[in-house]
């Protein structure tokens, strides 16, 4: 999949400079790695098969080959504090890093399996 898409994966890198990591879907489709959250959702209406994509310097290798969710309870254990409350913000939660990590984990957990309204932009000014 990943040579399939590889001008596309070049073009994402080059717009998206400070980006080391993608999700690319199947049929084309990058989410930045920050907005997993939001692939994880595409993931479960399309049914689609993924990557994630690692940019090495200025060569684009595939780093992980996986199907399933993004962001499951095993993978999120796996952050740290400070990347769980990133990816709350995902998720339109406002996380503290003082909080113990269970809380953490508590807090997106709940977020993923309630219907829950992502900020937009213009919430957030």
């Amino acid at each position: 999949m990943e040579t399939k898409h590889k001008e596309r994966l070049e073009e994402f890198f080059n717009h998206y400079p400070e980006a080391t990591e993608c999700i690319l879907f199947a049929d084309g489709q990058i989410f930045e790695k920050k907005n997993e959250s939001w692939a994880n959702r595409y993931h479960e209406q399309s049914g689609i098969n993924f990557q994630i994509v690692a940019k090495d310097s200025n060569e684009i290798s595939l780093k992980i080959t996986k199907q399933g969710e993004l962001g499951t309870s095993d993978e999120l254990s796996l952050k740290t504090k400070a990347e769980l409350v990133e990816f709350g913000k995902t998720l339109g939660l406002e996380l503290n890093v003082k909080d113990t990590k269970d809380v953490l984990l508590k807090a997106i957990e709940t977020a993923q399996q309630e219907d829950y309204k992502p900020l937009t932009d213009t919430e957030n000014e």
